[in-house]
């Protein structure tokens, strides 16, 4: 068993928790558009992430390459 104060250590910081409680119940991702919507479902992730400048960059990165792709689509 896990002594309490280890799992606590381990938690994520009370805004992380209450982001994604709003953001992943299941009857939020069943109705919200984020999975439609990739900047907010980026959003989403960066906002939620343990370390926020690595998943920034490769938020910033995903976008990028996507939006090139896109133009290259066309």
């Amino acid at each position: 068993m896990v002594p309490e104060e280890v799992l606590e250590a381990l938690a994520p910081p009370v805004w992380q928790r209450r982001m994604a409680a709003r953001f992943f119940t299941a009857g939020r991702l069943l109705e919200t558009e984020l999975m439609n919507h990739k900047p907010a479902w980026v959003a989403a992730k960066l906002l939620l992430a343990p370390r926020l400048l690595p998943m920034a960059r490769y938020s910033l990165r995903r976008l990028r390459d996507d939006g090139l792709t896109a133009l290259r689509s066309r």
